[in-house]
């Protein structure tokens, strides 16, 4: 298979014995404060389990901004006011007096918040802002964790990204007298689960992690991240959406993820349908005798080696709301639990067959790159031209996923989707970008292309955790981590420039909150570091990435393939 860019979203490798091998790192690689005293009683407001303040944080200092990466004073460090006191006059009729001017040395007095009310950096999905910190932090309050150390495997990521993340969350995030240390994951780059499990195994025993950032890195990652569960140690995964709700849920409070839950990434793509394209036409199909019809679905799923299957029923309980159905015949499962098959293409040409045969109008396409151009190549070479629904499982909202997994432009003129993480946009404009440039200046967007896709993968599940770390407060423990991040508000801006998307835990263990939809533009322009092998072709969001969130998907008609296009934040 010919290599190609496909950016930034790392994902991972296809060689003949690792199906989805490292896919976090080669989509990477081929794309690429006051004072306080420590209170375990009586939390403020700030956050149910932040440290106690003695005064409260309201709102940022009136010079900072809530723009990504411009904020005033950017150093990120702690700041001490230096009061200078006049001594009181002489008594009349004394003598000469030297006079000395002894300063008053304060304490800091808070964080360098940002915004209204305050958020702890520039990104507009980080947490609510927290005091300083000194006292005493329990020492080694959890398994593997130390009074000054908690250790995260970062599977991948290069020296560089790892010292750059330290750098970063250790200078702008409070961890109560700890640092966090990033050493590479064991076996990461394994394809079973014997091997995935024993790479737990051995960075809980003799690694003594307390946390692996993601864990979608091989044919068995799946594997490694339910025995690091097991083991009770956090498995934090990025924008892979790799768990379910209930995958978290039975392993709580240690699986958690970035990117909206698949599950609910399935509601989303179902309420899409109810409220766009239900009852209609597949108007959207290159094929003459499909797009008179009233559209009729299928749906194909791949996913890699697990413990447990993903469960398609949410999407059916979705589409059930507004009458419609997928027929149990038309519902394919093209992955297996062990390496035989997922590389075949058999499967995939049974399924095109079956759906060409079935006369469905409308596939939703749960494939993964890398293994999912046999679906396209079967469609190709059964001339069937349906319409298309995608999503972020898969990869299937970056633009060189597209282009590299759906060769053909036939095909890929009728992909629409929903995007569940933060739109494609310039490197530039991304929050993980300012803060490595942050703390590595001589970032060089062109000549460090890797580096930052691969900074950016880790950021969002590194923003994730150091959250939790954050608000849990010094007795860190996984069971004060759920119960701060559940009961946190993100203080997310209703202006925000690079259309993050909102993010909370409320009653989950899933950071993003909403969704935007988009299609496929064969023309558009794509933003610097999302380009295309061509040059040309971009997903173009609806209503300029307007995210939407489950139980309020706007009505007014069916909104794809309508010019201009939108292809993310300038």
């Amino acid at each position: 298979m010919t290599s190609v860019a496909v950016a930034p979203r790392p994902r991972g490798s296809r060689s003949p014995g690792i199906v989805f091998g490292a896919l976090s790192a080669v989509i990477l690689v081929l794309v690429a404060a006051l004072t306080v005293t420590a209170s375990r009683n009586g939390p403020p407001a700030i956050a149910e389990y932040a440290p106690q303040a003695a005064q409260q944080i309201k709102q940022a200092p009136l010079e900072q901004t809530s723009n990504v990466g411009g904020a005033a004073g950017a150093e990120g460090e702690e700041t001490t006011t230096t009061t200078t006191t006049a001594p009181p006059p002489p008594a009349a009729g004394a003598g000469p007096t030297t006079t000395t001017t002894e300063p008053t040395i304060e304490r800091p007095r808070v964080r360098r918040c940002v915004g209204n009310p305050p958020r702890q950096t520039e990104d507009p999905q980080s947490p609510p802002c927290v005091a300083y910190w000194t006292g005493d932090n329990g020492g080694a309050t959890y398994k593997n964790v130390t009074g000054d150390t908690i250790v995260v495997a970062a599977p991948a990521a290069s020296p560089r990204v790892m010292a750059d993340l330290e750098a970063y969350f250790n200078k702008r995030y409070e961890f109560y007298g700890r640092k966090i240390k990033l050493i590479p994951a064991t076996a990461y780059d394994k394809s079973t689960c014997a091997e995935r499990r024993a790479g737990a195994a051995a960075d809980d025993e003799q690694n003594h992690i307390f946390a692996s950032l993601t864990s979608n890195d091989g044919n068995a990652g799946f594997c490694y991240a339910t025995e690091l569960a097991r083991r009770k140690l956090l498995a934090i995964a990025a924008d892979d959406i790799e768990y379910s709700e209930a995958d978290m849920v039975a392993m709580r409070p240690y699986l958690w993820q970035y990117g909206m839950s698949f599950d609910k990434g399935l509601t989303a793509i179902g309420q899409m349908i109810c409220a766009r394209l239900a009852g209609k036409t597949a108007s959207h199909s290159a094929d003459p005798t499909l797009s008179p019809k009233k559209r009729t679905y299928g749906v194909v799923l791949q996913n890699v080696i697990r413990d447990t299957d993903l469960s398609l029923q949410p999407l059916f309980d979705a589409m059930a709301k507004c009458g419609e159905k997928i027929d149990p015949r038309d519902v394919f499962r093209l992955s297996t639990n062990d390496n035989a098959g997922f590389d075949h293409p058999e499967a995939a040409n049974g399924a095109v067959v079956q759906l060409k045969a079935d006369g469905i109008t409308t596939v939703i396409n749960l494939g993964i790159a890398f293994v999912e151009h046999y679906i396209a190549a079967a469609a190709d070479n059964q001339q069937y031209f349906p319409e298309w629904i995608f999503t972020t499982y898969g990869a299937n909202d970056l633009n060189n996923a597209i282009t590299a997994f759906w060769p053909s432009k036939t095909q890929r003129q009728s992909i629409m989707g929903v995007n569940v993480i933060p739109p494609q946009r310039p490197f530039t404009r991304e929050p993980a970008f300012e803060a490595m440039k942050e703390v590595d200046p001589g970032l060089d967007p062109g000549k460090d292309y890797v580096d930052i896709t691969n900074f950016t993968h880790y950021y969002r599940s590194m923003l994730l955790l150091a959250s939790g770390i954050q608000l849990a407060g010094p007795n860190l423990t996984p069971a004060n981590f759920e119960r701060a991040l559940q009961a946190a508000t993100f203080p997310y801006p209703k202006d925000d420039p690079t259309k993050s998307g909102r993010v909370g835990f409320q009653g989950d263990h899933s950071m993003m909150d909403d969704a935007a939809e988009y299609w496929w533009s064969e023309t558009a322009t794509p933003p610097f570091g999302y380009q295309t092998s061509g040059g040309a072709g971009a997903v173009c969001y609806v209503n300029q990435a307007q995210r939407v969130t489950l139980g309020a998907w706007p009505g007014g008609g069916d909104p794809f393939f309508a010019a201009p296009c939108y292809p993310g934040p300038a």
